[in-house]
Parts: structure tokens; C-alpha cells; sequence
């Protein structure tokens, strides 16, 4: 039984829901692994307050277990955003099948799916926050060394340090490839035009439920359709415990609008 077009992006929503579970499981698998060798580098250090050596030795420590998080972060970027590609090419093409309009070709599908740039884009994010953090934790130690702190606290705090920024991670990672696949669908959308001849619109699809924030529901309602070359443009207002209203505005040419955000961009003809 064929879907209907509302049905093919709620169940386009929950594949992207899925894929994100695979994604982050394999992401906090890598993690927890290097930060257990980080944990068993300061378990080497003795006790007592932290000396200036130690402080050496803990950033070294630091770097390496880093460096590994580096690695792993281009390693699952690199499997993941050709999911995120893929997935968004074929769904891309489920919708213009839905509508009754012909795909692209099969040697475009070929080329869009070998697409780099996209990567890139994740990858410089992910530099940005592993040097955010090498810097952090630096700081960190700098500070219980000046401090007198003991080694005890010191490998406490980095601990800490090291969750906090595991869910960063997580979130950032989640964000990313949500951009990389709505870029793809884009990318599909305009060869669509390129090869048809024909002009359609982009528009959002919004998951609701528990998670879904205030300014997505807003965004729900004024359902913005607009030309591809074109950015969604919108004013997030919301009321601070003081009753003052405050704006935000939120400029893309896709999804995510903002980190976390699960919208879905979807094609719309002339005729819908």
C-alpha cells in the first residue's frame, strides 16, 4: 500500500530518528573508550598535590586521549554523513515519486552520493570543539596547579570535563548530520529543477511530540513554502519569568534552524 505524502514524512521523520540512534550508540561507544584510557593515564600519577611535572604528564594525557577522540569523531563523521547523504538522495526521490514527477537520474543520485563538501562542514564544527576543550582542560589543570589542588581533584574535575563534553559531542554530531542530510535534499531538489525544467518550492516538516521545542511549534504554524535559492526566515518570540517578551531571529537556507533541531525540509509543487 503506498503512503500518502503526510505519512512519507512522518515516516521519513522516524528513519532520521533511527539512523541518529545508530549514530550517537557507535559515537558513545568510541567515546567511553577514550576517556577510559585518559582515566587510566591520571590513575598513573601519584597522589598529592599536583606538582608541575604532573601537570606535564596530565596534559599529555589530555592531548592523547583527544587525539583519539579526533579520530574517532572523522571516522564515524565520514561513515555517517554517507548515510545522512544516501538517505537523504532516496527520500528525496520517494517524495518526487509521490508526486507523481520523475526523479533524477540515476547518474545524478551517483554523483550527489559522492558528494565531499558536505563533510566538511562537520568536520570543521568537530576542530572547533576539540580545540575548545584541549584549552578547557588546560585551563583546568593550570588552575589546580596554581591552586595547590590535589591529584585526586584534579583528575575529578577533568572527569567531569570529559562527560560534559561527551553530550556535547553527541548533540553537535546529531546537529551536523541532520544538516548534511537536509543539504542533500536540497542538492536533490535542485537537480530536480535542473533537469525538469520545472520550479518548486522547500517547506518544513516538524516531528511533534515531547521534545518538540516552542519555536518549532511556532515555526509549524506559519508554514513557510518558499523558492529553493531562498532562506527560511523567521522571528522566535518567547516570554522570560520577568513576563518580558523577547525575539530571536533564525536565518537558514535548511534544517537545522538551530542545534538540536529535528525539522525535516520536504518539496512542494505548484499544484500541492
Amino acid at each position: 500500500m503506498s503512503l500518502t505524502f503526510s505519512q512519507l514524512l512522518k515516516h521519513q521523520a522516524s528513519g532520521l530518528h533511527k539512523l541518529d540512534k545508530e549514530t550517537l550508540s557507535r559515537l558513545e561507544a568510541a567515546l567511553r573508550i577514550a576517556e577510559s584510557e585518559l582515566s587510566d593515564s591520571l590513575n598513573r600519577l601519584n597522589e598529592g598535590t599536583i606538582s608541575y611535572r604532573q601537570r606535564q604528564e596530565s596534559l599529555i594525557a589530555v592531548r592523547a586521549a583527544l587525539n583519539k577522540m579526533d579520530g574517532y569523531f572523522a571516522r564515524i563523521g565520514k561513515w555517517a554523513s554517507k548515510k545522512y547523504n544516501a538517505e537523504a538522495i532516496n527520500q528525496g526521490n520517494k517524495e518526487l515519486k509521490s508526486l507523481n514527477v520523475f526523479p533524477i537520474s540515476n547518474r545524478a543520485v551517483v554523483s550527489l552520493d559522492k558528494n565531499k563538501f558536505l563533510f566538511n562542514s562537520y568536520e570543521a564544527s568537530m576542530k572547533a570543539y576539540s580545540a575548545r576543550t584541549r584549552s578547557q582542560v588546560a585551563q583546568e589543570i593550570t588552575q589546580g596547579v596554581l591552586q595547590r589542588k590535589s591529584v585526586f581533584d584534579i583528575k575529578s574535575s577533568i572527569s567531569k570535563k570529559f562527560q560534559l563534553k561527551r553530550q556535547a559531542s553527541k548533540l553537535i554530531v546529531r546537529t551536523e548530520m541532520h544538516r548534511i542530510y537536509n543539504q542533500s535534499k536540497l542538492l536533490t531538489y535542485q537537480q530536480f529543477e535542473k533537469e525538469s525544467g520545472k520550479k518548486v518550492l522547500k517547506a518544513l516538516f516538524h516531528p511533534m511530540d515531547n521534545r518538540t521545542g516552542e519555536d518549532s511549534l511556532q515555526l509549524a504554524k506559519k508554514d513557510p513554502k518558499i523558492p529553493l535559492n531562498k532562506p527560511f526566515k523567521f522571528t522566535y518570540k518567547y516570554r522570560l519569568k520577568s513576563g518580558a517578551v523577547r525575539k530571536m531571529e533564525q536565518v537558514a537556507m535548511t534544517p537545522p534552524m538551530r542545534p538540536n533541531d529535528r525539522a525535516v525540509m520536504y518539496i512542494v509543487t505548484q499544484k500541492q
